[in-house]
């Protein structure tokens, strides 16, 4: 008989994909985006940010849920629904894999820069450092695998976390005595720019929902690194941490640009003008200690992040070439991965994502927040799709009967798949119209 104790013991041990995730979102979405947010909009954005977390959160829990039921990645799942799941998957993975990678690489090089300046150290540039950055995460993960990106992840996301929360509770009280408007206008909601502005804050709120796939996958290769396959429960408490976790530093992140545009402020429009930014989110709040320690943690989580993105994707390529060609007969977790670091679609597709990603910054090097803007407007527009696949797929005869979806969950999801396809909809008529007009 397992105790109460023995079992909170074990769940806290089963703690890896779900900070994982934690690590990949709490990147552009949350330094870039959410801050962005408050410094332009004040906290009258706060209602999107929570309608992404509430909307999103069926899609993100189906795909570690589903492996840990069945022992089989979510790619399996899509195959099992017909050819063309995995098809329209890797179509839609395609159009989204370089500008996701070229967004969080750019922030992360950024950041970068602006660390070595203050250390009175040359830096080569951001062009430059893009491509050393993605190097260097390569040869990590080629050489430690998940071990290495579950190590890393669970050292920087608590301290970061920790950092950024005391920071907003600093200013919290100096933004809530005057918060202005605490929704946006409907003049303001007239305007295209600010559409366009809130479905690229959506579509990455907290993440992409493709991660959902790179998260099955994570919980397989937990599994593989304890011998053993998680369970049900200690995937969800795992995915829940992770997931509450950005939730919370989302809206730290909208306070503390609010906080910033109360001074005066302006979000920086450039690579080379973020750090000094953001070094001041937490400088001008905490003290000017703050912006040293901060720095290289928000570095650092930057770098897991990047780190996990180019993991996530060769991943995810590796094992779809594989689904092409034959279903996964054995228990994922414990068998050698065929989507595992040294295989041989994983490093061809790391190397494609890597170069795409290169060559996409530099077509637009001057454009810092047009590179954010296009990959978190074209996770908004996958993002029902990814959902009805996953909802489909949990629903489907071959989940487990004891771990398939209560009847309130099942009408969640559904809810959560009509509305961001009407969110869809709504933003695609809306820029034809303003391009016909």
């Amino acid at each position: 008989m397992t105790t109460p104790r023995a079992s909170s013991v074990r769940s806290l041990a089963a703690l890896g994909p779900g900070l994982i995730f934690a690590g990949t979102s709490v990147g552009v979405s949350h330094l870039v985006q959410s801050a962005r947010a408050g410094t332009d909009w004040g906290l009258a954005l706060w209602v999107f940010i929570l309608l992404a977390l509430v909307l999103k959160y069926p899609p993100f829990r189906f795909g570690p849920v589903w492996s840990a039921a069945t022992g089989k990645s979510l790619l399996e799942g899509y195959r099992r629904l017909g050819p063309w799941t995995l098809w329209l998957f890797a179509v839609l993975t395609v159009l989204t894999m370089f500008a996701v990678q070229a967004a969080v690489t750019i922030v992360t090089s950024a950041l970068l820069h602006g660390q070595l300046e203050r250390l009175g150290m040359p830096s080569p540039g951001i062009p430059w450092l893009n491509g050393l950055l993605l190097a260097s995460c390569a040869g990590m993960l080629l050489y430690g695998g998940y071990v290495w990106l579950d190590r890393l992840t669970k050292i920087l996301v608590p301290f970061f976390t920790l950092l950024t929360v005391v920071a907003t509770a600093v200013v919290l009280p100096r933004v809530w005595s005057d918060p202005g408007p605490l929704l946006p206008s409907m003049m303001t909601l007239e305007q295209v720019s600010t559409i366009a502005f809130i479905a690229a804050l959506i579509g990455w709120m907290p993440t992409a929902v493709d991660i959902s796939a790179w998260q099955s996958l994570w919980v397989l290769a937990r599994g593989r690194s304890q011998n053993q396959r998680l369970s049900v429960g200690e995937v969800v408490f795992d995915f829940n941490v992770g997931y509450v976790a950005t939730g919370v530093l989302a809206f730290c992140f909208l306070i503390l640009g609010a906080a910033m545009a109360s001074t005066g402020a302006e979000f920086p429009a450039t690579a080379t003008a973020y750090p000094g930014f953001f070094i001041d989110l937490y400088a001008t709040t905490i003290g000017p200690w703050a912006g040293w320690v901060v720095s290289a943690a928000a570095l650092a989580v930057m770098v897991s992040t990047t780190v996990a993105v180019l993991d996530g994707f060769p991943r995810v390529l590796s094992v779809l070439v594989q689904r092409f060609t034959s279903p996964e007969t054995e228990d994922g977790f414990s068998v050698a991965p065929e989507g595992g670091e040294r295989s041989t679609w994983y490093v061809r597709g790391m190397v494609l994502l890597a170069g795409g990603a290169l060559v996409l910054l530099q077509v637009l090097s001057n454009a810092f927040l047009l590179v954010v803007d296009v990959a978190t407007v074209a996770s908004f527009l996958t993002a029902p799709v990814l959902a009805l696949l996953n909802h489909r797929v949990v629903t489907s005869a071959a989940m487990p009967e004891a771990h398939r979806l209560s009847p309130a969950m099942r009408w969640y999801s559904l809810l959560s798949v009509l509305c961001l396809s009407a969110f869809a909809v709504f933003y695609v008529v809306l820029r034809i119209y303003s391009w016909v007009a």
